[in-house]
């Protein structure tokens, strides 16, 4: 947010203390509005913030008024002098243009804002309060104008869009009105004098006064407990009187709506009740299972998960609850929460979640593991890696071609909850053109049950052309692995590593290495070979040789 004017010349005067100060205002406005998205209108941060900026309303029309406001989607003018300045083309850092104050007011259908002398502190709680409504409650069905209408302002009036002109549903083809009949509507002729209210009150009855303090007694009863309390015995009262199929249908779509919007205002008790509910009215998922799926889809998940991650830990792990106990058509809304979170702890209950929903199906992970979000990916990878069996290898394969090396990593990391017969090729597959760190994790991966196939692989390497280009800690780390896990299959190609420059040959760290390897193979055919190294010719090799069956020696 900034300030700024225009003036013929094209030379930017200086700007009016009025502006600078309601653009001073208008910053700590966003301020409230992020506040209020991610905790809440009625948290304790909110009604601060709220306080703060009231007063400093009142400041502002006692020195300034009339201040006079107009509000575009992107910018709020004061007079000529620009308030609030719209987002540069070129900048990707800054917030969505929906989230800022002059979309939300000007979405809203506020066009203008006056501000008299006679505003008041109540004033400017009022347009807060509502401001924070909006933004805090996403799933109401209150918009800022009406908020503002309901409210008995002093010194600050509203200017509201003006009217849609008629559609042609309205009109006729020419575009003249068209004439509603209202003869059906009639249930009898119109009285041709006026009623007379207060002959009217003295007519009734003269226990009138007592049955409407009976009606306000049970008026106050019904309102003592909580709305939320009473709709489980409303379904039931509704259920008992026709418990027909579409009358089910129809409570269940409401279930769902209430679902939803309880979800979209983190009130995860309501949205657990209501899940309840839906359990007694579909029992078999008929109906609900579909819409549950639409209808979370269709939430703000930024919303939400600026909310849990602000929230404390009991809140995080009733979402979540939720998650597990909805199933699958929670999936995509816990995926979309793992991707705009910004705190470990949420995106890590998150990822238990998705194990659980999709423990007997873990193919419905698989089109969030071609997510460019690495960090999603990732995630889904590990909820694989918790979930294990055979049946994940092929999504894990498929995350191994990821073009993130972290995601590769990760994949290679959860191959060891898959069973050994399927984890191998897999693994093998990596040995060449992945980084040093997931080349680390895949042979310490290949070590952990040794397998003919993955030794014979290294060994294969090992004897290639091109393994003196790896870098020098990768030749040592294959070496290393061979020795963990080699047969007799692979001593030959250990004795030409051995031996390679023949008279010529240099003491090496690889050599050295391939000599102890052969040593933990430890088999007569390798002890032999080493044995053998002692009469080379070359004394980098007798010296190998030495030290190899020496080490082994002192360790048996």
């Amino acid at each position: 947010m900034g300030v700024q004017s225009h003036s013929p010349s094209g030379r930017t005067p200086r700007v009016s203390p009025a502006t600078r100060q309601m653009a001073e205002w208008f910053r700590n406005l966003d301020h409230l509005v992020q506040t209020a998205r991610s905790m809440g209108a009625t948290s304790p941060q909110v009604t601060h913030q709220r306080d703060l900026l009231a007063e400093q309303f009142v400041g502002l029309a006692e020195f300034h008024a009339p201040i006079v406001l107009r509000i575009s989607p992107l910018e709020v003018w004061l007079r000529d002098e620009l308030v609030v300045r719209g987002p540069e083309p070129d900048r990707t850092d800054l917030e969505p243009i929906e989230r800022r104050v002059p979309f939300i007011l000007y979405r809203d259908g506020v066009r203008g804002i006056t501000v008299d002398a006679n505003a008041t502190h109540h004033d400017a709680v009022v347009l807060l309060d509502a401001i924070a409504h909006v933004v805090g409650s996403p799933c109401s069905d209150e918009d800022l104008v009406t908020l503002m209408w309901r409210a008995d302002l002093d010194g600050l009036r509203i200017e509201v869009a003006p009217l849609e002109p008629p559609s042609l549903a309205q009109t006729g083809e020419t575009g003249e009105s068209l004439e509603a009949d209202t003869s059906s509507a009639r249930s009898g002729a119109v009285p041709g004098t006026p009623a007379n209210a207060l002959a009217a009150w003295r007519a009734f009855p003269a226990d009138a006064a007592a049955a409407h303090a009976e009606w306000r007694e049970l008026w106050r009863t019904e309102s003592a407990r909580c709305w939320p309390e009473r709709v489980e015995d409303l379904v039931e009262r509704v259920i008992s009187q026709d418990g027909g199929a579409a009358v089910r249908e129809s409570l269940t779509h409401a279930l769902v709506n209430w679902l939803a919007s309880s979800a979209q205002r983190n009130e995860w008790n309501e949205a657990a009740q209501a899940l309840v509910c839906l359990r007694h009215v579909d029992p078999d998922r008929q109906w609900s299972q579909a819409r549950i799926a639409s209808t979370l889809s269709s939430l703000d998940a930024e919303s939400i998960a600026d909310r849990l991650d602000e929230a404390d830990h009991e809140t995080v792990a009733r979402f979540f609850a939720l998650v597990v106990r909805v199933g699958r058509p929670a999936l995509d809304l816990a995926v979309r929460v793992i991707a705009r979170s910004s705190r470990q702890r949420v995106r890590a209950a998150a990822t238990t979640a998705l194990t659980y929903v999709c423990a007997d199906e873990p193919r419905a992970l698989a089109p969030y593991l071609r997510d460019t979000r690495w960090h999603v990916a990732r995630n889904v990878v590990f909820a694989l890696g918790q979930m294990g069996g055979e049946e994940t290898g092929e999504l894990l394969a498929n995350a191994m071609r990821h073009p993130e090396q972290r995601v590769r990593r990760a994949a290679v990391s959860a191959l060891g909850q898959v069973p050994a017969h399927r984890r191998t090729p897999l693994l093998v597959g990596m040995l060449d053109g992945c980084d040093a760190a997931t080349l680390a994790t895949v042979l310490a991966m290949l070590m952990r049950d040794p397998d003919p196939r993955a030794s014979v692989a290294l060994a294969e390497r090992l004897g290639s052309a091109d393994f003196e280009s790896r870098p020098p800690e990768e030749r040592l780390a294959f070496i290393d692995a061979i020795g963990e896990i080699g047969t007799d299959a692979v001593l030959p190609v250990l004795e030409r590593a051995l031996h390679a420059g023949g008279w010529f040959a240099r003491r090496t760290p690889e050599r050295t290495a391939v000599a102890h390897a052969i040593a933990r193979i430890g088999t007569p055919p390798a002890i032999t070979l080493l044995q053998d190294g002692l009469r080379a010719r070359a004394e980098a090799v007798r010296t190998a040789c030495t030290e190899a069956l020496g080490r082994l020696e002192k360790t048996a």
